[in-house]
């Protein structure tokens, strides 16, 4: 579920735009910590809610390797 999730985010993010709305971030992130299998990959999500950059949006970059680095994380864990 976590892995879909993350899937279903990078297909969602507009390719053509830099930014996006920082409130979708955060919804995104929650998600995605309900969704967390175990405690290692929530308190990861719960760090990257802390630091979430901006004020009212994020840069798709920030948000794309904020996505990666959790489908990384996701799949060390499965392998342990």
């Amino acid at each position: 579920m976590f892995n879909q999730l993350i899937a279903e985010f990078i297909a969602e993010t507009e390719e053509g735009s830099q930014l996006i709305n920082r409130g979708v971030v955060i919804d995104y992130l929650l998600d995605l910590r309900s969704a967390a299998e175990n405690s290692d990959l929530c308190a990861r999500v719960d760090r990257y809610l802390t630091e979430v950059p901006g004020v009212t949006v994020v840069t798709n970059e920030w948000w794309a390797e904020t996505l990666g680095e959790l489908s990384k994380a996701s799949r060390f864990v499965a392998l342990v």
